[in-house]
């Protein structure tokens, strides 16, 4: 009997080392990262934590008043972390990035995005479900070139930024989304503007 009772608790004993092994491996939800907002763009709505990184990083760059290439460069990064991500968005109307794009073209935009990209959103929650929208998780620059760039009928200094976007994976295939991609990025007033992406 007491052999018995021996057994008993060494098996509950193995049993509640599993139980609370297993409440250690539970992934812990990363803190939210805070974001320290400028005067010059937008905050993203409900960010990702990629993308508070790389808002954050803008901010700082305009607070120590970066070089243009460097300013570049961060609003390019912005504008596709807020574009090409959609986990955060509420519907296909909640076109991401649009503080990067100049007034005149933010109707325009808007509309291709919706036709072209952002119409999938529908289909991916029906399908898949939210949680499989696309979310970008990584890039990488490849290239910050000067670049003289037209818009409107008028010559500006601008940049070319290759860039390379890595997804988190999803049920439908990260390989369908855009990763390569050349955003150009032109200075109206005192702020980069995104003037088109290749």
């Amino acid at each position: 009997m007491r052999q018995s009772i021996k057994k008993g608790c060494i098996v509950l004993s193995i049993l509640s080392l599993f139980v609370m092994g297993g409440c250690n491996k539970e992934e812990a939800q990363p803190e939210k990262i805070e974001i320290k907002q400028n005067s010059l763009y937008e905050a993203p709505k409900n960010p990702t934590n990629e993308q508070a990184k790389v808002y954050n990083e803008l901010t700082d760059a305009i607070a120590q008043k970066a070089e243009d290439s460097k300013l570049a460069e961060l609003v390019a990064l912005n504008f596709v972390y807020d574009f090409f991500t959609m986990s955060n968005k509420e519907s296909k109307e909640d076109v991401g990035g649009m503080s990067y794009i100049p007034s005149s073209m933010k109707e325009e935009f808007k509309n291709f995005a919706k036709a072209y990209f952002y119409e999938n959103y529908d289909t991916i929650v029906n399908l898949y479900g939210k949680e499989d929208l696309p979310k970008v998780i990584m890039h990488e620059v490849n290239q910050v070139e000067e670049e003289k760039i037209t818009y409107n009928k008028q010559t500006y200094n601008g940049y070319s930024v290759t860039l390379t976007l890595k997804y988190q994976n999803t049920s439908f295939g990260a390989e369908a989304l855009k990763t390569n991609m050349k955003v150009k990025v032109i200075k109206e007033q005192n702020s980069w503007k995104v003037k088109a992406l290749e």
